[in-house]
């Protein structure tokens, strides 16, 4: 049975991931300005479903020449550390979203990803939580308004 409730839960976190919806990949964002990131995640139906929001962290991230790295390796410089808090909900498909807006680190420039870390707790039948955590990045250049 615990091994059912476990696959049921790994299933349910393989399920809800969350992704980033704006700005649109490559975009490219200009130091000093304003740029708006929108965060989606699915909304999980399921039986199991219950989660608890513990946090969410957004990075954006210099690339230089290499690829980018993982965002479970390095978050680059802080924009954000917070709940993620749903401000309404998409219906095709059924996902929450929560809008930030942050300026432009002036210390990037070139291609960049912007990071995001995602701490949560999954609720199970009876007295038990496990934790989870999931990522995700996106492509972006920073430069100047007229590249």
């Amino acid at each position: 049975m615990k091994f059912l409730v476990v696959l049921a839960t790994l299933f349910a976190v393989a399920q809800a991931q969350l992704f980033v919806n704006l700005p649109n990949a490559g975009s490219t964002l200009v130091p000093g300005q304003n740029v708006l990131v929108q965060i989606h995640e699915p909304i999980d139906t399921s039986n199991e479903a219950g989660q608890v929001e513990v946090s969410l962290v957004i990075g954006l991230v210099p690339c230089g020449t290499a690829a980018c790295p993982a965002p479970a390796a390095d978050l680059g410089e802080i924009l954000f550390i917070g709940q993620y808090q749903p401000q309404g909900a998409t219906s095709a498909p059924l996902d929450t979203f929560e809008n930030f807006t942050f300026v432009v680190p002036s210390d990037i420039s070139g291609a960049a990803s912007i990071q995001v870390q995602h701490n949560f707790l999954t609720t199970l039948p009876g007295p038990k939580s496990e934790p989870g955590v999931e990522y995700a990045s996106f492509p972006v250049e920073v430069g100047s308004a007229g590249a």
